[in-house]
This record gives C-alpha cells, structure tokens and sequence, in this order.
C-alpha cells in the first residue's frame, strides 16, 4: 500500500483519530475468526496450496528488491519466466511512464509485467492483480509478495481445469510503492485495459492474515453475491469501506476507481502483523502461509 502525503491539522486530525479506534475494533474483530489450513502440495493439481506456492514466494522475497535496483529487474525477469512456463500467452514487459496526480503529481518509467489466460467465449476479462515492486530494505513478502504467489498458484491451478470462459488478465505492477504509477500506465496505456471487466486487486499491511474484501466499486451487490457464492471461507464487512476511505493510503485499486472505465472491482488485503510492515522483517520467515492460501482461494473462486 502506498501512503497518502500530506499534513494533517486539527479537525482532519480528530476525524482521523476517531477513524483509527474505529478500524482497530474491525480489525481485531475479524483477527478472532481463525484461517484457513494450508492446503498441501499433495492436493489435487485443480486445488490452490500454499505450500506449492512457497518457492515461488521464496524467490520473490529472496533479496530486497526496490525499484531501480538489480534485485527488481530480475525479480521482473523471474516473473516473465514463470508465466510463461505456466501456458499463458502474450507475456510481456509493458515499459511506460506512468504518471499520477492522486498523490503527486509524481512520475517515473516502469516496467509491468503482464500476460492474459485465453478464454472460449470472449467477453469482459477478468484482471488478477498485485505489486511486486517493495520499498528499500524490505523483502516485501507480506506487501506484496504473498499475493504475487498466491496468483501465480491460481494459474496453476488453473492451467490443470476446464477451459475458462472468459479471459484472465495477469497485472503484476511496478511502482505502487511510489505512488501507483505501474497502475496507473496500465490504465492509461495498455490496450488491455479497455477488456477488462473485473479487477480483483490484493494488497498486504503486515505478514499475517486473515485476508478481508475491504474495498468494492460502487453499485456492489452483484459482486458480493459472487464473492459469497464463490469463497467458501470470504470475510468482509460493510464498515471496511467506509473506513478505509478516511485512511490516509491507497491501493493501486485506487486508479481504477478513479478511471474512466466502468469496471467492477474488490480489494483485498490482510493486516496481521502490522509491525513487520514495510520493514526488514517483513521476510518469508515472518510470513503466516495461510496468508498465501487465502489470497489464493479467493482468486481461483
């Protein structure tokens, strides 16, 4: 998640305060219910595991790995290698400026990594995505290497079931920890983005679960109706959005909500272990796997 900059004074202050306590009690609410198990790598290969998913994630969080550093550009080049061992087509780095005036205005080239799973009926596509880029010194498993496994999983997974019906969409973005702009040169740039009909964004702010639905698009109910019929285990609550919309950060989830496309959208994020948060010990030592596995269930269902 990136943050919001800016000072806060007086009512602004108040308002956030209380805003605080308010998402402290719906957090701790939802931290009582416990996670799922981990699924084992013994599994039907139609089933998401985390426990398949964890080489993936140890080699995302192998090194630090900021934009502009060595560690990011092949951290990109590891990504391209496996979508494309994983069947999908047109696999590519989409090299852009992107360029975000919600919290800037700031600007800086960068480098997503996309690829699109081919479905039989056409039709809007669905868009799984999440930021592999993290800040200086972090490791970034929580935030946002957890859910960058997670979806790598679920193409697995998928690659072993029926056809689909529509397309999928696979958005790794770059820069979302300076200020959205992977995000933000997809929409703007990228053909793609015209096809797509629902983004499913997954974000982290610690390294444990349980992962919520916090954010929809407006005009939601179909899409709750989906995420209930489709996760056996989805946990959200009708505060989140509202309080979420008081915190000062974004999602990259943010740009498509501000964009001119009518797309239908949820956000999902997990918030345990907030401490290790944008920190060295965000680490996949630190990590609760169960994590991984919830994202994953929520993208395969």
């Amino acid at each position: 998640m990136a943050g919001r900059p800016g000072p806060m004074r007086g009512g602004r202050a108040a308002e956030l305060t209380a805003t605080l306590i308010l998402a402290l009690g719906t957090w701790l609410g939802f931290a009582t219910v416990g996670l799922p198990g981990v699924v084992p790598a013994s599994a039907p290969a139609t089933a998401v595991s985390a426990e398949r998913a964890m080489p993936d994630l140890r080699m995302i969080t192998a090194t630090p790995h900021a934009i502009g550093t060595p560690e990011h550009d092949r951290l990109r080049d590891y990504l391209v290698d496996r979508l494309r061992a994983l069947g999908l087509s047109d696999v590519h780095v989409q090299s852009a400026t992107g360029f975000n005036t919600l919290d800037g205005p700031i600007a800086a080239t960068v480098a997503n990594v996309v690829a699109r799973k081919r479905g039989i009926a056409g039709g809007p596509a669905i868009l799984l995505t999440a930021h592999y880029d993290a800040v200086p010194r972090s490791y970034g498993a929580g935030d946002d290497g957890a859910a960058v496994a997670a979806i790598l999983e679920t193409l697995r997974a998928l690659a072993s079931g029926p056809p689909l019906d529509h397309d999928v969409i696979v958005l790794f973005s770059d820069a979302e920890e300076e200020g959205l702009l992977g995000a933000e040169a997809f929409v703007s740039l990228h053909p793609w983005a015209k096809d797509v009909g629902v983004v499913l964004n997954f974000e982290g702010r610690g390294d444990a679960g349980p992962v919520f639905m916090f954010q929809t698009s407006p005009g939601n109910a179909p899409l709750i109706k989906a995420l209930a019929a489709s996760a056996t285990d989805a946990r959200t609550n009708s505060l989140t959005g509202e309080v979420y919309r008081h915190l000062p950060s974004d999602t990259d989830l943010s740009i498509w909500l501000h964009s001119g496309f009518a797309v239908g959208a949820l956000n999902f994020a997990h918030v345990g272990g907030y401490t290790h948060y944008h920190t060295p010990l965000d680490n996949v030592a630190s990590l609760d796997p169960r994590v991984v596995q919830q994202i994953a269930d929520y993208a395969l269902g």
